[in-house]
């Protein structure tokens, strides 16, 4: 493919108009190569963020390796949906159910609380903060 084909082709096309940038020709071939499904795409670069402390920040766009990645995983995602459900799915990018929606990250404050929530059952049920206190103790036993 020449570098002008590369411009025109569609998936290319969408991150230049998502994020106004031009992308490298090896980028251009990696997208082209890498994306079937210009819906998912679409989708995945209008969503390319995470909430935290509730607002919505914005992931680099010129990582075009993470925004490949990001949409790999949700097209196998996907595609791993419409197979246990045994049935073809309609996509829909604004679906709360859609599985190829993005998810809150995992660095986000909520994630965090739950994670303190949870319980560790090799510790006797005790939760992450309790653990945590009782080093801390011990720390400042032997110190």
């Amino acid at each position: 493919m020449s570098k002008d084909a590369t411009l025109e082709h569609e998936a290319v096309k969408a991150y230049r108009d998502q994020f106004k940038l031009n992308v490298n020709l090896g980028f251009r071939e990696d997208i082209i190569s890498t994306v079937t499904n210009l819906e998912l795409w679409k989708t995945v670069l209008a969503n390319w963020g995470y909430w935290k402390e509730a607002k919505w920040n914005k992931f680099n766009p010129r990582n075009v390796k993470g925004l490949l990645s990001e949409y790999d995983l949700r097209e196998r995602q996907s595609k791993r949906a419409n197979v246990t459900n045994g049935q073809s799915v309609e996509f829909r990018p604004n679906d709360q159910n859609n599985p190829a929606r993005l998810p809150e990250r995992r660095d986000s404050r909520v994630s965090v609380l739950r994670q303190r929530e949870r319980v560790d059952v090799r510790s006797g049920g005790q939760t992450l903060d309790d653990i945590l206190a009782q080093a801390m103790q011990r720390l400042s036993k032997t110190g």
